[in-house]
């Protein structure tokens, strides 16, 4: 079982933009491409967190090469690959989560050697941060996903044991507990899907787990989904075109991985997708309508890389 928020280690963590409404004809024919774009990252992170607001993504905090627990705070231009270093959290933290509320970057609980109940903000307009709030339990290994004006908070480490509680926020610093896991997890792989949350894998008490669950927020019910064909966690997940992805993570012997899953939200059904080109856990995902950004993350080192997944049509025959 990995150690809670120790300087050895990647994760994952990030928001996710709200879904598109779902087909009623299934999704459009076409293929997963992830691919290298113009940016790289002034230094290499792991375990960091990242947003999408419209055409810049910004990532915040992690672990650099030498596993020490960093603060800097990042804006990426994927269209330019212009980087730029906007400050740093008033807080440095790793393994937390994060979303974009009312333009400013909320961090939520993470920590430096142990989980924390922080919620912190950045602005990027002026560089600054400030403690903001608390989250009802001290966190590490949690992972977030938005629908609309609510940013919801997925799993999690205690210190302890995995946590199986959903929380709901609009505010960032006010919660509610709208729902719950079957299972504890931490590093789960979480996106959203036709207005659910889709939970891919994850650590759970007894290891890495392959099942998938979605999250109703209508409801509050938690169901099961479908399985991966492995094992993992400290996996990426985002949704495009109708269909929900889980790339890379870490399988039951801590090994980095390059399987790509694609899972039919509407049906669970789950088909092999071609390759990452070198295995990556823990990447931050920078989740937008039509792209995602894969940012860093931990293969055999820190990386410095900034991948883009994009769809790509299938030409009529």
């Amino acid at each position: 079982m990995l150690a809670a928020c120790t300087n050895v280690r990647p994760t994952q963590d990030t928001p996710a933009t709200p879904a598109p409404s779902p087909r009623t004809t299934g999704p459009a024919p076409s293929h997963l491409v992830v691919g290298p774009t113009k940016a790289t990252l002034p230094v290499a992170l792991q375990r960091s967190v990242a947003v999408w607001d419209g055409t810049i993504a910004y990532v915040a905090g992690g672990l650099d090469a030498a596993g020490t627990t960093v603060g800097g705070v990042y804006s990426i231009d994927p269209a330019s690959g212009k980087v730029a270093s906007l400050g740093s959290l008033a807080q440095p933290v790793h393994d937390a989560a994060a979303s974009m509320i009312g333009g400013m970057i909320y961090v939520f609980a993470g920590g430096a050697g142990s989980g924390t109940e922080t919620v912190q903000t950045f602005d990027p307009s002026t560089g600054t941060s400030r403690v903001v709030g608390h989250m009802p339990v001290a966190l590490s290994d949690l992972a977030s996903a938005r629908i609309g004006t609510t940013t919801y908070l997925v799993g999690g480490y205690d210190g302890v044991r995995p946590r199986r509680e959903i929380y709901a926020t609009t505010d960032g610093t006010s919660f509610s507990r709208v729902g719950e896991l079957p299972v504890g997890l931490r590093y789960p792989a979480v996106t959203v899907a036709g207005g659910v949350i889709v939970i891919a894998g994850g650590q759970a008490a007894s290891g890495p787990t392959r099942v998938v669950y979605t999250f109703d927020p209508v409801s509050g019910r938690t169901e099961l989904l479908g399985e991966l064909p492995v094992p993992l966690a400290h996996a990426s997940a985002f949704t495009l075109g109708g269909v929900t992805y889980v790339a890379g993570g870490r399988d039951a012997a801590d090994q980095a991985l390059t399987v790509v899953s694609a899972i039919d939200p509407s049906t669970g059904r789950v088909k092999p997708r071609p390759s990452l080109a070198r295995p990556v856990a823990d990447a931050a995902v920078a989740a937008g309508s039509h792209a995602t950004l894969l940012i860093g993350g931990w293969g055999t080192t820190t990386l410095r890389q900034v991948l883009l997944a994009t769809l790509h049509p299938i030409a009529a025959t």
